[in-house]
């Protein structure tokens, strides 16, 4: 079980017939890399973590060229964002942010 995840989450290149062929069912690395693109809409999708079947099935398969893939979060982009004690303390800011979101959409939802 392990090997499959340390081999979804390798930084290897192989070839497109070997991407295309084991890409039909399992996650292969180029799958995960879309899970970790920048945009929200890429992220929100290839969950699977050994049969990327499912994610073929249930609609959230997404497909990018490497070239494409911009990695991160495009909140941290910031150079001040990029600091040991900044990254230490974002979760709490992120949680905040969260709770204020939720309080517009349930006003705007009541109106």
């Amino acid at each position: 079980l392990y090997i499959f995840f340390f081999f979804e989450h390798s930084n290897l290149n192989y070839p497109n017939w070997v991407n295309y062929t084991l890409g039909m069912i399992f996650v292969m690395p180029n799958h995960h890399r879309v899970h970790h693109h920048q945009e929200q809409y890429y992220t929100d999708s290839n969950f699977a973590d050994i049969f990327i079947i499912w994610d073929r099935i249930f609609g959230t398969f997404k497909e990018l060229p490497i070239e494409k893939i911009k990695y991160g979060l495009k909140e941290f982009e910031e150079e001040k964002k990029q600091t040991f004690l900044y990254l230490l303390k974002s979760p709490f800011i992120n949680i905040e942010r969260r709770i204020s979101d939720r309080i517009k959409e349930v006003e705007n939802k009541s109106e």
